[in-house]
C-alpha cells in the first residue's frame, strides 16, 4: 500500500482528474453527502474502489437515490481548493451514472 505521507507532494499535485462527459456533468438530483478527509484517510477509505491513482483523491458510493462522495480536505501543500473542486465534479458524475472505467 502506498502511504500518502511518503509520496512527493508534486505527485499529488500533478494527478490529473478526468473531466466527466457532459451527460454526467450536472448536479446530483438525489441526496448527496460529502465527506472530507485528510489525504491518507481518503486513500484508506477509497482504496478498493477504482483506479489506483484516482483513488488517492476521492471516490463515490452511489446508494440508489443517495450518494456519498469522499473528498480530500484542502491542505496547503497537498490539495488546493481548485483540485478539491475538480475531484468533487468528477465524483458527482459517478453519482450520476458515470462508470468506474470512465467510459
Amino acid at each position: 500500500m502506498i502511504l500518502i505521507r511518503w509520496l512527493p507532494i508534486a505527485i499529488l499535485q500533478a494527478i490529473i482528474v478526468a473531466d466527466p462527459p457532459s451527460r454526467y456533468d450536472f448536479s446530483y438530483p438525489g441526496q448527496l453527502n460529502e465527506v472530507k478527509l485528510d489525504a491518507l484517510a481518503v486513500h484508506k477509505y477509497c482504496g478498493g474502489r477504482g483506479d489506483a491513482v484516482q483513488r488517492l483523491l476521492g471516490c463515490a458510493v452511489p446508494l440508489g437515490a443517495k450518494c456519498i462522495i469522499v473528498l480530500p480536505k484542502v491542505e496547503s501543500m497537498l490539495i488546493s481548493k481548485a483540485q478539491q473542486d475538480r475531484v468533487r465534479r468528477h465524483e458527482v458524475a459517478h453519482c450520476n451514472g458515470w462508470g468506474v472505467n470512465h467510459d
